[in-house]
């Protein structure tokens, strides 16, 4: 179970049990066994800005696939929607992309597909990847 402690999370079991400690300062809940975590957007000495970028951790809170998204859904199925620039795309529990970021919305897998928005138009994905229904 996600909590919030002084604007951390962090996890803990049905008991009460702290199981990670609230270290994180962005989380979602667990799905397929990962949950995602966020960093802290932050400005550079150069006053670059850096965002928020989101990863997974596993239930013993290591972490599994880096930071390197800026928005990443649940997974659902063993693939999640990814984003970076925009433009969505989907990831593998490996953290590998099985579809480029080429969508401009990315729904979650139900019963082995997907499905995704570009230009006003919807079509759907396979696990592997492929459109499966052209766009529409």
């Amino acid at each position: 179970i996600r909590f919030k402690q002084n604007r951390y999370y962090g996890f803990m079991d049905l008991d009460g049990n702290v199981m990670i400690e609230p270290n994180l300062y962005n989380a979602g809940d667990f799905s397929c066994g990962l949950a995602y975590v966020g960093t802290l957007s932050y400005y550079g000495e150069d006053f670059e800005y850096h965002p928020s970028l989101c990863g997974f951790i596993d239930t013993s809170g290591r972490v599994v696939i880096a930071p390197q998204w800026e928005f990443v859904g649940g997974f659902s199925e063993g693939y999640s929607a990814v984003m970076n620039d925009g433009l969505f795309g989907y990831i593998n529990m490996d953290g590998e992309l099985i579809c480029d970021l080429i969508w401009d919305e990315a729904r979650a897998f139900e019963n082995g597909r997907a499905q995704g928005y570009k230009d006003g138009k919807v079509g759907y994905i396979d696990t592997a990847g492929n459109l499966i229904v052209p766009l529409q």
